[in-house]
């Protein structure tokens, strides 16, 4: 139940909010306007994308149901978890024109003869600005982690480190502890790029930081990664079952948001068969054929997040 009514002073402090604070603050604090005065168990904001013509979901009060940067799958992410994209960046720092160079008189010219001109630019070219991919503090940064091929991919570098992990583990890392950076990504202004290859949300968002530029962000497209969700084809080991001879009657899976069937090995040139599911009821049957003995997977596809209307 609403606790108290919502005033024009606290529309005039979000919008405050709104033109001093990041995106998450805003957000955080219309949350707790709305519980203080409109109550609610689910509360989830999302925001139009004009370039891609897409809703999405910038905050939510249940992230793990309906996670942030998509739309409704809390049907996947409860019956198959949250799918990960494993993706490649290249990174490189360019500079905008050429560099400032040191203007006092004693450095514009060689002092003897013929005089040719000097640019000091401090040997800025060389110095190795860090990079650190991916945040704990923004909501939608979907960055999970990296490895460097440069290195042999013999490090992941995380951006959160799991509890249970092994004091004696080595190859997993994480990006900054106790305010130490340690994702060993760094590039020179003008100098050779850098590539690594990413486990990500793919419905979130990567960040870089530098500490010398703004922070920029990139995500997959919308439409892509809507496109994959649809065609994903997805197995669950089932069996032994005891099946009528050419009809697999089973009950058929509670979650009806695409189209079940039965998948098996079988012997060669075939080696795989998919069959059609008969739901089961409460009727007996007594086939002429022997009863058969099948193990394989329930397999899901045309996968629809919306469900039947």
């Amino acid at each position: 139940m609403p606790k108290r009514d919502l005033t024009l002073d606290d529309i005039k402090a979000v919008m405050a909010l709104q033109a001093e604070k990041p995106e998450r603050e805003t957000y955080k604090a219309v949350e707790r306007l709305a519980f203080e005065t409109c109550g609610w168990r689910l509360l989830t904001i999302l925001k139009y994308v004009e370039k891609d013509q897409v809703v999405e979901r910038v905050s939510s009060s249940d992230e793990k149901a309906y996670p942030l940067g998509g739309r409704k799958d809390q049907f996947l992410s409860v019956l198959i978890g949250r799918p990960l994209a494993v993706v490649q960046i290249s990174l490189q720092l360019e500079l905008n024109g050429d560099p400032v160079y040191n203007q006092l008189w004693d450095t514009t010219v060689e002092p003897h003869a013929p005089h040719n001109l000097l640019r000091d630019i401090g040997d800025v070219d060389t110095v190795p600005f860090p990079v650190r991919l991916g945040s704990l503090e923004l909501r939608n940064d979907g960055v999970i982690g990296y490895l460097l091929p440069a290195e042999n991919n013999t490090t992941f570098y995380a951006v959160h480190y799991p509890d249970e992990m092994s004091e004696n583990d080595t190859f997993v890392r994480q990006i900054v502890q106790n305010g130490q950076y340690q994702g060993n990504i760094s590039l020179q202004c003008q100098g050779p790029s850098v590539t690594a290859t990413l486990i990500i949300d793919p419905r979130g968002s990567v960040h870089a930081y530098t500490g010398i530029l703004p922070v920029l962000s990139a995500q997959l497209p919308p439409q892509a990664v809507e496109t994959f969700m649809r065609q994903l084809q997805v197995t669950f080991r089932t069996g032994p079952i005891i099946a009528d001879p050419g009809t697999l009657r089973i009950p058929q899976p509670a979650e009806n948001h695409g189209t079940w069937s039965w998948i098996q090995r079988v012997g060669p040139p075939k080696n795989w068969e998919t069959d059609a599911i008969v739901d089961a009821d409460d009727q007996a049957r007594l086939p002429d054929g022997s009863l058969q003995l099948r193990e394989g997977w329930l397999q899901l596809s045309d996968i629809d997040e919306e469900g039947p209307s």
